[in-house]
C-alpha cells in the first residue's frame, strides 16, 4: 500500500472511471509513499516526508468524482494539504483514521492551505484527538459549498468558519 505525497500540482480527474485512493496506512519508515514531480509523474519518495494516510499535498491538488476511504495516517487520515490549494469536487472522503502520536487531528482531512469542497461528502472518519472529519489550522482557510461533513468523531470540524453540525 503506498500513499501519495505531492509537491507541485497533481489534477485527478479520471470520470467516468473516477480516482480512488483507498486502504493505504503511513508508516514514516517504510518508504511507501509517493511524490509528484513537476509534471505530476508519480514516483518513489523518501521516508522523511508526509503524514497523511492517503494523499498528503504541498502542491495544487483538484481531486473530481473521486473517493478517499479506509486510509490511516498521522494528521490527516485520508488527505493533508500544507499552504497549497486543494479542491474536491463531488469527492467522498470517508472511514478514514488518523491515529498518529498524541497530537493527531484531521481524520478525513487535516488543512493548513486553501482548501474548496464542493458537493462533497467528509463522513464517518475518526481522529483520536479532534476533528474527526476536518481539522482546518489558523493557518488554513476552507470554502464550502452544498458539502455534508457528518457522522465523524469525535468532532465534524475544528477551526472553520461556517456552521458544521
Amino acid at each position: 500500500a503506498c500513499n501519495i505525497f505531492l509537491e507541485k500540482m497533481l489534477h485527478l480527474d479520471f470520470a467516468p472511471a473516477h480516482s480512488l485512493i483507498a486502504n493505504n496506512i503511513f508508516n514514516r519508515g517504510a518508504n511507501n509513499a509517493l511524490a509528484a514531480s513537476s509534471d505530476a509523474s508519480l514516483q518513489p519518495a523518501n521516508d522523511s516526508i508526509g503524514i497523511a494516510g492517503g494523499i498528503d499535498s504541498s502542491g495544487m491538488l483538484a481531486m473530481v468524482d473521486s473517493l478517499v476511504v479506509n486510509n490511516e495516517g498521522y494528521n490527516g487520515g485520508g488527505l493533508a494539504n500544507h499552504e497549497a490549494a486543494m479542491v474536491l469536487t463531488n469527492t467522498t472522503v470517508a472511514n478514514n483514521r488518523s491515529v498518529g502520536p498524541s497530537d493527531s487531528r484531521g481524520g478525513g482531512i487535516s488543512n493548513s492551505g486553501d482548501l474548496t469542497l464542493t458537493n462533497s461528502l467528509i463522513t464517518k472518519n475518526n481522529a483520536l484527538v479532534s476533528g474527526g472529519g476536518l481539522f482546518n489550522t489558523s493557518d488554513g482557510t476552507v470554502h464550502s459549498n452544498q458539502t455534508a461533513i457528518v457522522k465523524n468523531t469525535p468532532q465534524n470540524c475544528v477551526g472553520v468558519s461556517f456552521a458544521c453540525p
